[in-house]
């Protein structure tokens, strides 16, 4: 685990060095991902370097170096193109690096630099040969300076090409013995290659130049840890620390070495101490992901793993596809794509079985070394062989994909505990016939066990020294006289071999064809009664074909070999044997000799009841009859099979009555067939045996909720979230369902703890924007929260979604209405489409705005349209029948009926009106011309309605302004156009006036539910006071919800008294008629806004930061409502200044 060396000299300051990232330094991915993003980075001078002849900053002219001189247009447009490289490098879009670089090669033949970053782009396209040769081109330029010669030594090592490195960096040397920088980068190098107490004599060297040199203290620090010196290690590196505190690596490394003692309390800590000083950084995440992994914690450590999605080589967009969540694929095409080396990719393949219980097709890109090994393994998906080309050369064969995902995310979906990993006898399916022909040759060798070796694993940049044995130090195992020994190994080894046999006349059989062909290795290591190696692919191989595999594991391994333990929980064939003091294998390797001798002497005939007795020294994983009914259950489920999913659940329950997940399950599934009461008495039966139960309580508070019942799912909520607060999956569920409840700081809070949980979690970030944006109206800090949702998971449609709707809600419509044209294909059409038209609406652009607004019927919660008729088209109907059906909420009704007369105006036919009821009463009065109806019955074609007439065309409310209010000019400056009961304004006026002298004000400061932002629309009466305490008013309630306790802790404490009749609110005919009784009401955004202004009555509107589109996004006036006056709230949450520039406008009023 851990690591990275630092190395110096790209031209970066003293104070920002050239750095590594922390995690394996085995991993070379993560190795990578240093020499990519940091050792390239231009920056100023290093003091050190000063007069060196440094490459310039990008943008700005490099000096030539080789070929003619320029002219300056073409000078400016290399800086440019240069800096262009630059940036697509740093952000691994390698197309435009290495069309940058080959313009600047037509440009200037022989430019260095260009030669070094092509020769970065075909390191990251795996083309090494290529890469090689740029390299050669770049070192055979004259006039290299200094700096130039170290950064072709860097991309050296990241070539795995340890002599060249060192040759460059001595060269430097030669020239300038004082360059500590190199000093640094050369024992880089040496390290590498092994010699490590030279290594350590250059970074004392590079400490004797530069005693502050806090990098190389820490590469010190590391190479000790190799050298089994722990305590030396430990105090260079806090030594390193004390130089420079924030030196966040070597906190991460303090970490690894901690971890290496056992204390993963202090190591986790370490590591959280790094995170502090770069919270960004996804390779001290990675490394904190690494430990969590080999300690079993799988759940935490795959989120935290999904940072590997921040390196540069990480496969970022190369797929135009949604990534999938883990939800069920019947019907849909996922791409599974390719990433990290080949052994990584067999591990993770074990997840295949798991991921098809998904339903679905599947397409999986892999190494072309194991596309037809795949083919023949799983026969059901279709494999492609991993091309470093655009995908759109070869993704074309397999269209339709509608998602994808990396493989390496498979298992946060399917191996979060111990028990999530099967207990198989191999996935993987060699040739048959390939084996037949290898077991007669195995044969072929005489009598005994054929037992396959690898003895030298991964590369200089991954360590190999570390997890590598050379052949000499195997001769306790090989000197066994009752087994033959087979070559496992893919470097050329021939002299190795040779040599064991001229020196101790031990022969190694070794087969060419097995060095070139996966196929044929998958073969011969299926034919192998045993096989014995180092940390290499071949483990892997081994134990995803259920071939026995002993291990030889490091002191300190990667991850995938776990920690303290004698098995993988990957492969069940697999047995490990554990260093226990660094660099020191021989107590291994006679632990080793001394099991297979038992194992030899022991063995029934030729390749017949080795392996099963081999495999019995791997623990066996206990499963119960429960366990096994309900992970059926699971699969029954995962294949839309609910009712068999039912009966395996229940049939668990029936074996143990006490197996809580099933009830847990179960009662899930109950909830999703709408079976509410099975669903509360599953969960109250699972409670029995295991009170508090976070996911009991919270499925019981899920029902509550879908009842409607908010009070009772309260505790249950609160239950559910006691002591419930470790795992992010639950907290995320649990955050859910307080934004449904309209607990937006709750929600906030759990949010924000899930993110604490899972910083990489790109879901939980555009959760938590959801809720500053709808709850706390707050569209800036929802932006930068989509923002880093998207920065983590760009292909997140919602997020980018949501971003483009708080952008619309800051005012920055042109980014936005941009940003939904964007996504107006998809899954997002529609939503994309009704978002455009809203923020154009709220802008005043009404002509655009409408043409889009019938988007809302294929809208996500859009009303029910209906299809009976066909849909009026503007015409006038002659002799024909119109019917106008209402829709959405009440005052949407009643604002688009200010185009009815409009429509009566222009339709000569009869046209019928359907509304809601609680309107009818008053548009009857209100719309003399229009017959309003009852809904027609029938489900298509022209339907007679109840009087006998036929109805000929329909068009919904919503959809007249698209008709009749293209612009601004075209909504009328009217004084009212609903008609309240003369007879019922005189009763309240009446009523009123009993109150005493002083104007009548109604009041309204609750809106909507949650669903329609309740919280960002309501105010509390306990900060009414600057408006309530006016001094001779008299306030009305025009409240439709039950606010009783509101009205009396008002009176009790303040004493003051809002008037409420509660037979003015059931009755909509009632309280159009009290509206027009009053001198003026003060509303927050609710119906009675509407009510009041298609009365003509005034009313003063409390509009939120974040208002819906009705109430446009600036300016003091609504344009369906010419008697309605707007006051803005300023900052989001913020009434106090809006409530108290209310009470001082109407006591400025002049009153008769």
């Amino acid at each position: 685990m851990a690591r990275r060396a630092r190395r110096h000299g790209a031209g970066r300051p003293e104070t920002e060095p050239l750095t590594t990232a922390p995690g394996s330094a085995r991993n070379s991915t993560m190795l990578l991902r240093l020499l990519k993003d940091l050792c390239f980075a231009d920056g100023a001078k290093g003091a050190h370097e000063a007069g060196a002849g440094a490459f310039p900053l990008p943008g700005v002219r490099p000096s030539p170096v080789g070929g003619e001189e320029s002219t300056d247009s073409d000078e400016a447009a290399m800086a440019q193109l240069y800096q262009q490289a630059e940036k697509g490098l740093a952000e691994g879009d390698l197309v435009l690096a290495e069309t940058c670089c080959q313009k600047i090669l037509n440009l200037r033949p022989e430019a260095a630099l260009a030669y070094l970053h092509l020769a970065r782009v075909r390191l990251a396209q795996g083309r090494l040969p290529e890469a090689s040769e740029c390299l050669n081109r770049a070192e055979s330029t004259p006039g290299l300076d200094l700096k130039t010669h170290n950064r072709i030594g860097i991309v050296w090592l990241d070539l795995d090409d340890c002599a060249r490195a060192e040759t460059r960096f001595r060269s430097i040397l030669a020239a300038d013995g004082t360059h500590a920088y190199a000093w640094c980068n050369l024992g880089i190098a040496l390290q590498r290659k092994g010699d490590l107490e030279e290594a350590l004599t250059c970074f004392r060297r590079a400490l004797k130049l530069k005693p502050d040199f806090a990098d190389a203290m820490h590469n010190g620090g590391l190479l000790l840890r190799d050298l089994g010196r722990p305590g030396e290690a430990l105090a260079m590196l806090e030594r390193a620390v004390s130089l420079k505190p924030g030196f966040a690596l070597a906190h991460a490394n303090i970490g690894v070495l901690h971890q290496d003692l056992g204390d993963i309390v202090q190591a986790l800590a370490d590591f959280d101490r790094a995170l502090e000083l770069e919270p960004e950084s996804g390779d001290i995440h990675l490394t904190k992901a690494h430990l969590l992994l080999s300690s079993g914690r799988f759940r935490e450590g795959w989120e935290e793993q999904e940072y590997r999605r921040l390196a540069p080589e990480f496969p970022r967009d190369r797929f135009p596809f949604p990534e999938w969540q883990g939800e069920d694929l019947t019907g849909r095409n996922l791409l599974v794509y390719a990433e990290q080396g080949i052994g990584d990719e067999i591990m993770l393949a074990g997840c295949f079985p798991d991921l098809f219980a998904k339903g679905g097709r599947w397409v999986i890109e892999c190494d072309p070394r194991l596309e037809s090994l795949y083919r023949r393994s799983f026969p059901q998906a279709e494999f492609a062989g991993k091309r470093f080309k655009k995908p759109d050369t070869w993704l074309e064969a397999f269209r339709p994909i509608d998602l994808q995902i990396p493989v390496g995310s498979l298992p946060r979906f399917f191996r979060n505990e111990e028990a999530d990993f099967p207990r198989h006898s191999g996935y993987l399916v060699a040739d048959p016939q390939r084996i037949g022909r290898w077991k007669e040759r195995l044969a072929a060798l005489g009598p005994g066990l054929k037992i396959g070796l690898s003895w030298r694993g991964g590369t200089s940049r991954t360590n190999a020294y570390l997890r590598s044995i050379p052949l000499e130090n195997w001769l306790p195992l090989l000197s066994q006289s009752n087994a033959h020994f087979v070559n496992l190994q893919y470097t050329d080894c021939r002299t190795e071999l040779d040599s064991l046999h001229a020196r101790h006349g031990i022969r190694i059989h070794s087969w060419r064809e097995m060095e070139t062909d996966y196929e044929e290795t998958a073969a011969l290591v299926a034919s192998l009664d045993l096989v014995i190696s180092v940390c290499t692919a071949v483990v892997h191989l081994a134990g995803a074909l259920g071939v026995p595999v002993w291990v030889l594991v490091p002191n300190s391994p990667g991850w995938r070999y776990m920690r303290d333990r004698d098995h993988l929980p990957w492969y069940p064939s697999a047995r490990l044997f554990r260093q226990a003091v660094p660099r020191d294998w021989a107590p291994v390797l006679r632990r080793v000799a001394a099991e297979f001798l038992h194992l030899a002497n022991d063995r029934g005939p030729f390749n017949e009841g080795v392996g099963p007795r081999i495999q019995a020294s791997s623990p066996a994983v206990a499963v119960s009859k429960a366990e096994k009914f309900y992970h059926q259950g699971l699969v029954e489920k995962s294949n839309k099979n609910i009712e068999s999913a039912i009966s395996c659940l229940e049939r668990a329950i029936d074996v143990d009555p006490e197996y809580v997940p099933a009830y847990s399950m179960l009662g899930t599934l109950y909830f999703e067939r709408g079976e509410i009461t099975e669903a509360d008495y599953c969960f109250h039966m699972g409670l029995r045996y295991a009170p508090g139960s976070g996911e009991l309580l919270l499925g019981l508070a899920r029902n509550c909720v879908s009842r409607g019942e908010r009070r009772e799912a309260i505790p249950l909520l609160e239950d559910a979230g006691a002591g419930n607060w470790d795992s992010a999956d639950f907290l995320s569920r649990l955050a859910l369902y307080w934004g449904e409840l309209d607990e937006t700081d709750r929600a906030v809070d759990i949010w924000n703890r899930v993110l604490e949980i899972r910083p990489a979690d790109a879901s939980a970030y555009n959760n938590l924007g959801l809720q500053w944006l709808f709850g706390k109206g707050d569209a800036e800090y929802a932006r930068r929260c989509f923002e880093n949702a998207l920065a983590l998971k760009p292909e997140l449609a919602e997020a980018r979604f949501n971003l483009y709707t708080a952008l619309m809600y800051l005012g920055r419509t042109e980014e936005a209405v941009a940003g939904f044209d964007q996504m107006a294909e998809g899954d997002y059409q529609q939503s994309s489409r009704f978002h455009r038209a809203v923020a154009l609406l709220k802008k005043g652009r009404f002509g655009m705005g409408w043409s889009d607004y019938g988007s809302r019927w294929g809208y996500r919660g859009a009303p029910h349209r209906p299809s009976h008729f066909p849909d009026w088209q503007g015409d006038s109907c002659r002799d024909q029948t119109l019917l106008v059906f209402g829709e959405q909420g009440l005052g949407d009704e009643i604002m688009f009926a200010s185009c009815l007369p409009d429509l009566r105006a222009r339709v000569e036919g009869r046209i019928l009106l359907r509304c809601n009821d609680r309107l009818k009463s008053l548009f009857k009065r209100s719309f003399p011309g229009f017959d309003v109806v009852e809904a027609p019955v029938g489900n298509g074609g022209r339907q007679d309605t109840a009087d006998g007439h036929r109805i000929d065309w329909q068009v919904a409310i919503g959809d007249l302004p698209g008709f009749f209010r293209k612009d601004e000019a075209s909504f009328p400056h009217h004084a009212g156009y609903l008609r309240p009961a003369p007879e019922r304004v005189a009763y309240w006026r009446a009523r009123l006036s009993a109150l005493g002298e002083g104007p009548k004000i109604g009041i309204s400061w609750q809106g909507g539910q949650a669903k329609t932002r309740r919280q960002l629309r309501s105010i509390p009466l306990s900060q009414w006071l600057s408006i309530l305490t006016m001094e001779g008013a008299h306030f009305v309630s025009l409240q439709y919800t039950d606010c009783r306790d509101e009205l009396q802790a008002l009176t009790e404490r303040h004493g003051i008294i809002v008037h409420h009749w509660q037979d003015a609110i059931d009755d909509y005919d009632e309280t159009a008629a009290l509206v027009s009784a009053l001198d003026q009401v003060v509303t927050v955004c609710t119906s009675i806004v509407h009510l009041a202004g298609a009365l003509g009555r005034p009313a003063w509107v409390l509009v939120p930061t974040i208002p819906e589109w009705r109430y446009l996004d600036s300016g003091a006036s609504m344009p369906w409502y010419p008697s309605v006056r707007l006051f803005r709230q300023r900052r989001p949450g913020a009434w106090r200044e809006v409530v108290e520039e209310i009470g001082h406008s109407l006591r400025s009023i002049p009153r008769p």
